[in-house]
């Protein structure tokens, strides 16, 4: 049977286009955060992400933590574990950056998701923890005497964090440095602002149980060292000082306090 060629010609160039169009009509695969990070580390439970984030965040690698605990909120929203580590991300982000409008930027963006945290388990002290400590970031840069209200916010979540967990010893130090700092102005000048409770007294017993719940754990040890040096205990910020370069480093920062300490060391030294 004699087969015209045109027919033929026509007949595969709509087989082509149909093929085409079936391809364009194809759902590509999304291309979501969590499907990069889910192909890089095979998350797929909240564990995995968390793990994957947990272990860039104690290798200091804050960008890679906030990636992966990104991906886990975008696979699974809502979730309070992964909340609490974003805000905590993006302080740490936000305290290495130069720009200031990006610094605060990253604090702000910070309270939002310890919001979302308290939101998702109210019960749990890691939220108000979280939320104590952005917004005293954020008061911290705008001013702590010019951002009363934040301040006073602080002291609340720090003290309904402690009310849930005793052993909070992150809500124990917060606390602590919002009664040091405070100091730096006399109390006839702080009472009519409401802020009149901040004590230095009150500071030292927060520093003392924030080192007895964690006493590896520099940033604590430095700060009450400071507190020390102002109230001229100096020999107990000697010791203070001198515990912290036998420690192990733990935090992106602790080199950094360890040479801190040792200066102090150096300016304190024959004081008594």
């Amino acid at each position: 049977m004699k087969i015209n060629r045109s027919f033929l010609v026509a007949g595969l160039v709509l087989c082509m286009a149909a093929w085409v169009l079936a391809q364009e009509e194809m759902p590509a695969e999304k291309d979501t955060l969590t499907n990069r990070v889910s192909t890089t580390v095979k998350a797929s439970t909240v564990a995995d992400f968390i793990a994957t984030g947990d272990a860039a965040y104690a290798a200091f690698d804050n960008e890679k933590a906030l990636e992966a605990y990104q991906a886990g909120l975008e696979a699974f929203p809502g979730t309070f574990d992964l909340l609490w580590r974003i805000s905590r991300a993006h302080i740490d982000i936000g305290e290495h950056l130069e720009n200031k409008d990006d610094q605060l930027s990253h604090y702000e963006t910070a309270l939002d998701y310890a919001n979302q945290a308290i939101e998702a388990n109210p019960e749990s002290a890691t939220g108000y923890t979280r939320r104590a400590a952005a917004t005293g970031k954020i008061s911290l840069f705008k001013g702590v005497f010019s951002t009363i209200g934040l301040v006073k916010k602080v002291r609340a979540d720090c003290e309904k964090a402690l009310e849930l967990d005793p052993n909070d010893s992150i809500a124990h130090y917060i606390l602590a440095r919002t009664h040091h700092k405070l100091t730096e102005k006399p109390g006839w000048i702080r009472k009519p602002m409401g802020l009149g409770w901040g004590n230095r007294k009150e500071a030292g017993r927060l520093f003392q149980r924030a080192i007895e719940l964690r006493p590896d754990f520099i940033m604590y040890r430095l700060d009450y060292a400071h507190l020390l040096i102002d109230e001229k205990e100096y020999e107990k910020a000697r010791e203070q000082l001198r515990t912290i370069l036998e420690l192990k480093i733990q935090d992106e920062d602790d080199e950094a306090r360890k040479e801190e300490a040792q200066q102090l060391l150096k300016e304190i030294e024959g004081k008594k």
